[in-house]
Parts: C-alpha cells; sequence; structure tokens
C-alpha cells in the first residue's frame, strides 16, 4: 500500500450481488442508448526483438531456448500485414534489437564478421519493415545494435526510415 492507493472495505455478500445485478441492467441499457465510445487520442504500432541473422537455429546460451533466427523476417513481415489493417497509425515504435549481435561476432570461429555482413542483415529487415503503410517510424536502439553499428552508424541506416516529423530516435 505504499503507493497511496486506499482499498475499500469489504461488501458484504448482499452487497456484491445488488451492485453486480444493476451493473448488469444499466450496461445493457447503456449498450442500446448511448453512443460509442471516444476513439483513442493516437495509435501506433510496437515491435520489439527481431534480432534477425542469417544464422542457422540454435539455442540460446543457457540451452533452454531454441533461437529462430532466420524466421525472425517472417514474423516481423507478420506484423507489419497487422498493421496494415488498421489506416489511422499515428507512428510505429521499434523497441530495439532490430538485429542480432551475430551479425558482427561469429561465436564459431571466435572471429568478428566483416562489417558489410551487419550492414547487408540490417538492410533485409529494413526491406520488410518497409512494406508498412504507416510511415512514420522511431526505433530505440537495443544493445544488439551496439554490437553491429556506433551510434552515428545508425543514425546515417535508420534516419530514412523514420517519417518525415520523426526529429529523432533514442539513442
Amino acid at each position: 500500500m505504499s503507493s497511496g492507493t486506499r482499498t475499500p472495505p469489504a461488501k458484504s455478500k448482499s452487497q456484491h450481488s445488488h451492485h453486480r445485478h444493476r451493473r448488469r441492467a444499466s450496461s445493457a441499457s447503456a449498450s442500446a442508448t448511448s453512443s460509442p465510445s471516444p476513439s483513442p487520442d493516437f495509435r501506433f504500432g510496437l515491435l520489439a526483438d527481431i534480432q534477425y541473422t542469417d544464422t542457422d537455429d540454435r539455442t540460446n546460451f543457457t540451452g533452454t531456448q531454441v533461437r529462430r533466427y532466420r524466421n525472425s523476417l517472417a514474423v516481423a513481415s507478420d506484423a507489419i500485414a497487422f498493421f496494415n489493417r488498421y489506416d489511422d497509425l499515428s507512428f510505429v515504435l521499434h523497441n530495439g534489437d532490430i538485429i542480432d549481435h551475430q551479425c558482427a561476432f561469429d561465436f564459431e570461429t571466435d572471429a568478428f564478421k566483416p562489417k558489410r555482413v551487419s550492414y547487408d542483415h540490417l538492410g533485409e529487415v529494413m526491406r520488410v519493415l518497409d512494406d508498412s503503410a504507416c510511415k512514420e517510424w522511431v526505433f530505440t536502439v537495443g544493445n544488439h545494435e551496439l554490437y553491429n553499428f556506433t551510434r552515428d552508424e545508425l543514425r546515417r541506416v535508420l534516419s530514412p526510415h523514420t517519417g518525415p516529423h520523426t526529429t529523432a530516435f533514442a539513442l
């Protein structure tokens, strides 16, 4: 209770029953006579953790979850198809980790990959995201982006994909 909210006093069984019946009656009559609820001030799409890399499926480091890296493009495409059903999205927010850290580093050979691999993989994801009917995108940066790119590189690569009214993305 440290949040400052107060718990209402307990009600008897008869009080609960009375309120339940009264609520049913009022909501039935309200739906027949009132106008629909107002539309929201804005709508937005939210997508996060695509973590694409052109790598075979494998388990995470703890072995508790199978990561389906290539399939993440299909999942992103499904999200875009869902967003495209709404013509009133104000923007779409990608909340970090567009690509995976394995775009930059090969754990099997214990070596860094050429930088073009990260650019190529990011390009594959961006081609999927570009199918969005909503062209106003906001990108936040996840740790996986920073394994692959500097902040300046990200600005250059992602800025063509932000909408005309987006002044910046979180870095």
